[in-house]
């Protein structure tokens, strides 16, 4: 008796311990150009001065992102550029992201950016310092990704058209271009663009090709670590009530 109860001590230990793995689900938006390079660079992301950008992506282009919770977002250097980037490490003072539902259908994406968010929620603010050579230029079509730009907070999608705003300060020294393609609302994405950390309003602007991060939702994850506790547990119970009764 005394030895099935330190067994099933070590379960509920093992059970209450245990850490569910989830690896990142990552999507590159457009998926077009998950294997190959886009047909131009924009480098407003990264740009040593401040800037606002913002994008509408139709839902058809994130199918396989709904119901996850988006963690961040990768970009990458345009195949245009011969040399790592930075050269040493870059920091914008000011760095904030915004999500939120579109509020508009995308060939409605407005020059008011405001006005292109149904219910905008802030996922990063705050500076930002990137590695010294993170953006590898190689001879790799495309480039590979750079560093992960991680939110404070995940932020559930549950479908629909997605706007993404990215004001930042400027790292103040140098920049490059990302890997990028022309805006098409036909084809599900569009972006604008200001030469201001707190502008209103926008202009037309490349399309920066990004790869977003997600994992599932907390609730889910949950659900997996309880019925993994159920599963496991119960077949021991069953078997120490077995014992018992054959005495």
């Amino acid at each position: 008796m005394k030895t099935n109860k330190i067994k099933l001590s070590v379960v509920f230990i093992t059970m209450l311990t245990y850490q569910v793995s989830f690896s990142d689900t990552m999507i590159v938006v457009p998926g077009d150009f998950e294997t190959n390079s886009g047909t131009g660079g924009f480098n407003t992301l990264i740009r040593d001065e401040a800037r606002t950008y913002q994008v509408q992506i139709s839902e058809s282009r994130l199918m396989d992102l709904i119901g996850l919770s988006l963690t961040g977002f990768s970009t990458r250097l345009s195949a245009a550029n011969t040399s790592n980037w930075p050269s040493a490490p870059r920091t914008w003072a000011n760095y904030d992201i915004v999500l939120s539902p579109a509020a508009n259908h995308i060939n409605d994406f407005s020059s008011n950016f405001a006005n292109n968010m149904s219910d905008p929620l802030q996922v990063r603010s705050g500076s930002l310092t990137i590695d010294g050579n993170s953006f590898p230029r190689t001879l790799a079509n495309p480039n590979p990704w750079g560093p992960l730009i991680q939110f404070d907070s995940p932020y559930l999608y549950s479908g629909g058209d997605l706007v993404m705003e990215v004001r930042h300060t400027g790292n103040g020294i140098d920049t490059l271009l990302l890997d990028a393609i022309e805006s098409s609302a036909v084809n599900g994405y569009i972006a604008r663009s200001a030469s201001s950390y707190t502008a209103s309003f926008s202009g037309s602007a490349d399309f920066t090709i990004l790869q977003f991060h997600a994992i599932p939702e907390p609730s889910t994850i949950l659900m997996v670590v309880l019925t993994g506790m159920v599963f496991g547990i119960a077949p021991l119970y069953r078997r120490l009530r077995g014992r018992k009764g054959r005495r």
